[in-house]
């Protein structure tokens, strides 16, 4: 659905206002907890999928699967390193044309939260760069003060293949720009180069050329015999994010049982 620039960036009935106590892995270990770690193969990259008229083969480095249907819940990017028989020939030209985009995220660390003294949010957004946006990640039960943000695009390309302390660098100098000299003295720091990442190739979602939409959109959740295309990208609200990518899984859901109907 179409969006604007301000549900995007804004925090309070926004995209930005949640976020997961605990961290967001939190969400895959109670998903794990409820599904059986014995029914979940870590360290087991696919590398085939081959499909004929009565069941579907799934090839990975730990071992082969069958079953009826496939869920195939990647950034439609990455499908194109899994070996397809018959091969879907138009989802693989649009996943072609559907690169990730480039980002790193980073939090920094403060003995304070030092911009609330001064009645600031934490939250700031320019097109000076290359750090931003920031945001407030102060934990509840937690005095220190913590930033998050993200180099993005041309900055993310540009810093990808810098060292982490020239990453680091051009943060605390941005932060320094928006929060003023406090800044300059972080506690600590950790980032995630997403662009460098093997099993994501960049961040935060897969992003179609010019042209993409209009010859090949159709294929994004069109699926392919008995694969079924799920992921965030393929969701019809909130792309990019967590209920973007829930939404995709209960749309494949129903897909599947309506063929057993």
């Amino acid at each position: 659905g179409a969006g604007s620039f301000e549900l995007l960036a804004d925090v309070e009935g926004a995209a930005q206002q949640d976020r997961v106590l605990g961290g967001a892995f939190q969400i895959a270990r109670r998903m794990a907890d409820r599904v059986g770690d014995e029914n979940i193969s870590l360290s087991s990259p696919v590398r085939s999928i081959e499909q004929n008229e009565s069941e579907v083969l799934v090839r990975t480095d730990g071992g082969e699967y069958r079953g009826k249907y496939c869920i195939v819940a990647l950034s439609p990017n990455l499908t194109t390193s899994i070996h397809f028989s018959p091969a879907p020939l138009e989802r693989l030209s649009l996943a072609r044309r559907m690169p990730m985009g480039s980002v790193t995220k980073a939090i920094v660390a403060y003995d304070t939260p030092f911009w609330r003294r001064s009645d600031m949010a934490g939250m700031a957004i320019s097109d000076a760069g290359p750090f931003g946006p920031v945001f407030d990640a102060c934990l509840p039960d937690d005095s220190r003060g913590y930033l998050v943000g993200f180099l993005e695009g041309e900055e993310g390309r540009r810093y990808a293949m810098a060292t982490e302390q020239e990453r680091k660098q051009a943060i605390v100098q941005t932060l320094v720009r928006f929060f003023g000299p406090q800044a300059a003295n972080p506690i600590g720091y950790v980032e995630k180069n997403w662009t460098m990442d093997e099993w994501s190739a960049g961040c935060y979602t897969g992003l179609m050329i010019p042209g993409t939409m209009l010859h090949y959109g159709k294929y994004l959740r069109e699926p392919a015999g008995r694969i079924h295309w799920a992921g965030t990208e393929t969701a019809e609200r909130w792309m990019g994010y967590f209920d973007g990518a829930v939404e995709s899984g209960q749309r494949t859901r129903d897909e599947i049982q309506s063929r057993f109907q």
